[in-house]
């Protein structure tokens, strides 16, 4: 692998110990470390090297939460949101020198901060979740003993009405920037498929593998929250899968 183009990922870096950081000034600075075990020195010019850590999330979502119209304001000047950019990047270094020190945070050549979503980013994971939903519901139903396990919940069909207002309104409910994309896909389950479930079950009587298809809808209610809701067959309708979200 010596020499060869190449990318190194670390997740958790923060956890490494001054050792580590260390060892890896050498492989920073010149491009080459010695390989102990056989004796070889490695040549690694080609490689990038990428340091992932959650040491800093604090300050990247109080830079976010303080200067939230600014950055997701679509209509902010490309030069006000660049200026923000090199202050949170500047931040993140000195704080990158208190966390893993001078000699190894100057050889990073670039620090990327991955901010909060924005509430049109959050709208679309929690599509995703939508979407990972339909298809879990959609599979067919098993009865126990089978090889693959016992799948109740199955052959269900779930329409989404005004997917863009339901989707809005489970990110901003559920939303929580310390947890991530996370959050949003615990809150498609609680708001959406638990009630469904609940349903289901209350509904349905003997499950066959055979049983026909059941039909549920999601969408927006009166009083503004997400609500879901048995479809009757005869409110059945003929209607094309939504397209994954891009």
């Amino acid at each position: 692998m010596s020499g060869r183009k190449s990318i190194v990922f670390m997740d958790e870096f923060e956890k490494t110990s001054k050792e580590v950081r260390n060892a890896l000034l050498l492989p920073f600075e010149n491009g080459e470390y010695m390989d102990r075990r056989i004796s070889m020195k490695v040549n690694c010019s080609e490689t990038i090297w990428i340091l992932a850590t959650n040491a800093f999330d604090d300050t990247i979502h109080e830079f976010c939460r303080t200067n939230r119209k600014a950055i997701f304001n679509n209509n902010t000047a490309g030069s006000r949101h660049s200026s923000l950019m090199k202050q949170l990047s500047a931040r993140l270094r000195e704080e990158c020198v208190s966390h893993l020190g001078a000699p190894l945070t100057g050889r990073i050549a670039k620090i990327v901060p991955f901010l909060t979503f924005s509430p049109d980013e959050a709208a679309v994971v929690a599509d995703k979740g939508i979407m990972e939903l339909e298809a879990r519901l959609a599979q067919p139903v098993k009865l126990p003993p089978t090889k693959q396990g016992d799948n109740l919940v199955g052959n269900i069909r779930l329409d989404v009405t005004n997917d863009c207002v339901v989707c809005s309104k489970v990110a901003d409910d559920r939303y929580v920037p310390g947890l991530g994309a996370r959050s949003i896909f615990v809150g498609v389950d609680e708001v959406i498929a638990d009630p469904l479930v609940d349903q289901y079950l209350e509904n349905g009587e003997d499950f066959a593998e055979d049983q026909k298809e059941t039909r549920f809808t999601v969408g927006v209610d009166s009083g503004k929250e997400v609500d879901v809701w048995l479809t009757p067959a005869e409110n059945h309708a003929v209607s094309s899968p939504r397209n994954p979200p891009s």
